[in-house]
Formats: structure tokens, sequence, C-alpha cells
């Protein structure tokens, strides 16, 4: 059976061309936002903006039938930050984005903007196993945020010991929790923003890429029928 993937533009914010292909029974409804927030005026045509394209992956995956995946991809190597792109990933994830492909950007030509780096293979496994470990719905995804909050300032007033148990514990404390729902809040962090194609040469490994999204279509419908049969 065959898998139907489609890449849309922005639709200029248009909701009702937006929920008309999101019904149209996609498997996959794929909407780039190119680059990080800091630097969609640099990257991409004046009328695409960061927000427009994620309220359009937002709408799509309110508007489409139970199953059907949301996708974006961004370039690597325009003069993002780390630290950009961590956040990059994580409003993509808040949205509710189901997967998203990291490539290295090539200059097509002297026209065009020049490479600012190659990103090594590496750095490329980071990202991978950043979006591996963050949630997979928004409340979970505001648990983590306040989480990476924490463990940020533990460090900056030196209060972080040796392991990430003293970060989990503060959490806890600070949330309230105690020994009965700890493990829940464990398990919360199990689902990942799935990440794919992940590396320089990005479309070498594409019909992997296609394999591994068909496989999760799969897994889906056959976990919950008829979940995934309404509309």
């Amino acid at each position: 059976m065959h898998k139907l993937e489609e890449e849309f533009p922005d639709f200029r914010g248009d909701d009702d061309c937006v929920e008309k292909v999101a019904k149209s029974g996609l498997d996959v409804f794929a909407h780039n936002i190119e680059t990080v927030e800091e630097l969609q005026n640099v990257v991409r045509d004046h009328r695409a903006n960061f927000k427009q394209s994620l309220k359009v992956l937002m709408m799509a995956k309110d508007c489409a039938p139970a199953g059907t995946l949301t996708k974006t991809s961004i370039m690597l190597g325009c003069g993002e930050t780390p630290d950009q792109v961590v956040k990059t990933m994580e409003k993509v994830r808040a949205a509710g984005v189901d997967v998203m492909t990291f490539g290295q950007y090539m200059r097509p030509s002297k026209r065009h903007m020049p490479v600012s780096e190659y990103v090594t293979p590496e750095a490329f496994d980071k990202y991978q196993t950043l979006g591996m470990e963050m949630p997979d719905d928004p409340l979970s995804m505001r648990e983590y945020n306040l989480f990476n909050w924490l463990r940020d300032s533990m460090t900056l007033l030196g209060m972080l010991g040796e392991n990430l148990g003293d970060i989990q514990s503060w959490y806890l404390k600070l949330k309230g929790f105690n020994e009965t729902n700890r493990n829940f809040w464990c398990k919360s962090w199990v689902y990942p923003i799935m990440v794919l194609e992940v590396g320089p040469m990005v479309r070498s490994s594409y019909k992997a890429g296609e394999f591994y999204i068909k496989s999760m279509i799969e897994s889906d419908r056959a976990a919950s029928p008829s979940k995934l049969t309404s509309s």
C-alpha cells in the first residue's frame, strides 16, 4: 500500500487552503520552516515567516484525519547557532509536529547566500538525540522547558551536582510531586519528535526516511484502527 506525502507552501496564511489539503487524504502533510526563527528574514522569501509556518503546521494537524503525520525541515550551515537550533526544535515540537528533518545547506550558485559552515556529522547526531528526547505533547513540552530552565539556573548558581538526579529532585520538589506520581512524570519524557534524514548527505537517506515514516503510519493504524478511521 502506497503512502502519500506532499509538501505545501504556507498559502500566505489562507486557512481554507490549509484545511482543504489537510483533509484530502494525505498520510504526511509537509511544510518546511527552512531555518531557525532568527534567520527567517535572511534565508526565506520576505512573504514567509516562522509564526505563519508554525500556524500552518498546527492547523494541518488539527484539521487532518487522525493518524496523519505533519513534517517540517530546516537547513543547517546558514549562520545559525546550536542554541537557536534547539529552541526552534522545541517550538516545532510544541506545535505538535511529528517529524523534523535536517540537512546541510549547499549554495546553488554565486547569486545565492554563501554557506556559513559545513556542519559535522557529530553535530547532526547531537540534534537527533535531543529530538528523540523531547516530549510528544504541549503539556509535557512546558514541563520540559521548565526542567531545562531549572537546570540552567542551578548550574549558574553552582547548585548542580555531578548528575541529573539533583535537577530531577529539585524539580519534583518545586512541582510538589511525591513518589507516587514521580514515575508518571518520568514516563512523560518517553515520546519524542522523530528526527529523520539527519546529516550532511541528507538526500542519500531520503528512501530510509520514507521507509521509516511508512512504518510509523502503519504502526499507528495497527495500534488503534477505530480511532484512526474516525474523522
